[in-house]
């Protein structure tokens, strides 16, 4: 979290009424020193323990390297000004999309750390309503991971997700859902999008579920889905004029994404060097690198 100097330590002390959503910076050094004071006002050991509990994971957490992008270096300013700027390309200056890799991310609060974005997003737009709009896409991958369906309701990342999709566009920001299983993501967010692409689907249960978020002259072309191509999909909604059946452009092997399948068939047949395979994945995995 950003850390404030010694010329910042009345930062936030203009404001009269600060709330815990108030975005203002601080150093964890001085949260531990607050905990420890109030420690000392307590009479009784036993009411000490949630203090204790609170200041033993703060500490835990500083040491643990996984959440090292939380705690490497000392910032001494009020950062948030930049932060803004970076993620949402305020200027975009001809690269105008942000992407913001999880995998690295301790598996624990991932699901927290994208609420932590998606509401930071939807606050910005609304706190910025009376400025200049410049529209947002939050575009969210594996989409069923945080809004899946029934617990819509029941997680923080759930919660915000779907808000954004229901209320987001009158702010300026769009949601964009990205899921090979529709049927595994909440109901009421997948019936807010106002444009559906929809590529090969064999499941039955997938097919219901976008045959139901999809228009009523669009389903016709739910018969041909499961016998798409790759590359292929079917575009309806607000995007379009009409339901059409799209071919993508081939990219250029250099270009294309990392998400080709083993080939099995043909890497059974290659062997040679498993020890060395083992013992390089064995240091990786206990050095949590990649």
């Amino acid at each position: 979290m950003p850390a404030r100097g010694e010329g910042e330590s009345r930062l936030g002390q203009e404001i009269a009424k600060l709330t815990v959503d108030a975005p203002i910076p601080y150093m964890l050094s001085d949260l531990t020193t607050i905990i420890s004071a109030e420690m000392g006002k307590v009479d009784r050991a036993g009411d000490t323990a949630p203090y204790l509990r609170l200041k033993s994971k703060i500490d835990e957490i500083k040491a643990d390297p996984r959440y090292g992008f939380m705690f490497s270096g000392m910032l001494v300013a009020d950062t948030m000004a930049s932060f803004l700027a970076r993620i949402f390309r305020l200027p975009g200056d001809g690269k105008p999309i942000s992407i913001i890799d999880v995998s690295g991310v301790p598996s624990d609060i991932t699901s927290v750390v994208v609420a932590v974005l998606a509401r930071m997003t939807f606050d910005f737009a609304i706190w910025s309503r009376n400025e200049p709009q410049r529209p947002i896409l939050l575009v969210c991958e594996e989409a069923h991971r945080y809004i899946p369906a029934g617990q819509e309701a029941n997680s923080s990342v759930g919660r915000i997700l779907g808000r954004i999709a229901k209320e987001g566009r009158k702010y300026g920001v769009s949601f964009g859902l990205i899921t090979q299983r529709p049927s595994d993501l909440a109901e009421g967010v997948l019936s807010q999008c106002g444009t559906i692409i929809a590529m090969r689907l064999n499941n039955d249960r997938d097919q219901a579920f976008v045959r139901a978020a999809m228009p009523e002259g669009a389903r016709g072309f739910l018969d041909s889905i499961p016998a798409l191509r790759n590359r292929e999909c079917i575009i309806c909604g607000e995007g379009v004029t009409i339901p059409i059946r799209v071919s993508f452009d081939g990219l250029e092997e250099s270009k294309r994404p990392a998400s080709g399948d083993p080939l099995f068939s043909e890497l059974w047949r290659d062997v040679g060097g498993e020890d060395q395979i083992i013992g390089r994945t064995i240091q990786r995995w206990r050095a949590q690198g990649k």
